[in-house]
């Protein structure tokens, strides 16, 4: 979720698996730490979750159950979702504001321990806002957070500086506030790989018989890509019309 302070907690535990103890544990924290829950969030629909966290209950069908068990589904798109919606939004432009807040104390413990372990372990990271319609209050807990992860020898970047640079445009590369659909995903992963490109020295795994199955990806990122922008771009020609 673009805004973690807000959204439902034990969405957290979406990509573990489902006999760790790390998972129930995210999940009894996450329950209790969350805020608005409904009553369809109960700790059941988290325990048993066939497809809730990031899914869509549409596509339900015999086949969803892999999603549930280990061992039994790849995906080889590495997690990203093709969703044929669109929306414009209203991006805004907080760089100015230098303000900072802090964030409840459940998101900064699990920050400060994050990084503590990262260290421990002599791992490098770098933190990321992804862009969308962040609100001058977020803004204020990114700067708050962003001067601890800096403190702490990390690297921190919030895309919703550099919209205008990495090309996104607000009109047509979301589907909601929280999220770029095709075209704004696609911007925002060639500006990110570029960046960590650039500060990072990563070696090159092309041709790399280990990785043969990240190329099975790519083919069928680009026949999903396709399919998807047809349709998007059409749902966008459709709105510009309503509007006309």
């Amino acid at each position: 979720a673009a805004n973690p302070w807000t959204a439902p907690r034990p969405a957290l535990a979406s990509a573990m698996p489902v006999n760790s103890l790390n998972r129930l544990k995210i999940l009894q924290n996450g329950l209790k730490y969350s805020v608005d829950l409904d009553e369809s969030d109960t700790a059941l629909s988290f325990y048993i979750d066939l497809i809730r966290y990031h899914g869509q209950w549409e596509t339900v069908n015999s086949q969803s159950v892999k999603y549930a068990l280990p061992g039994l589904y790849s995906n080889n798109t590495k997690g990203f979702l093709f969703v044929s919606k669109y929306a414009p939004i209203q991006l805004n432009d907080n760089s100015g504001d230098k303000e900072e807040i802090s964030c409840p104390a459940v998101a900064e413990d699990d920050l400060n321990e994050l990084m503590a372990f990262l260290t421990e372990e002599g791992m490098n990271a770098i933190f990321v806002v992804a862009p969308y319609e962040e609100s001058a209050q977020q803004r204020e807990q990114y700067n708050y957070l962003a001067k601890k992860i800096t403190d702490n020898g990390f690297d921190y970047v919030n895309s919703n500086d550099l919209y205008r640079e990495i090309g996104i445009d607000e009109t047509r590369d979301f589907y909601n506030e929280d999220h770029p659909n095709i075209f704004g995903a696609e911007k925002y992963t060639a500006f990110l790989s570029q960046y960590i490109d650039r500060l990072y020295d990563l070696p090159d795994r092309r041709g790399d018989e280990r990785y043969l199955k990240w190329e099975e990806g790519y083919d069928d990122w680009v026949e999903q890509s396709d399919e998807v922008k047809e349709t998007v771009e059409n749902l966008i020609k459709e709105y510009n019309a309503g509007i006309a």
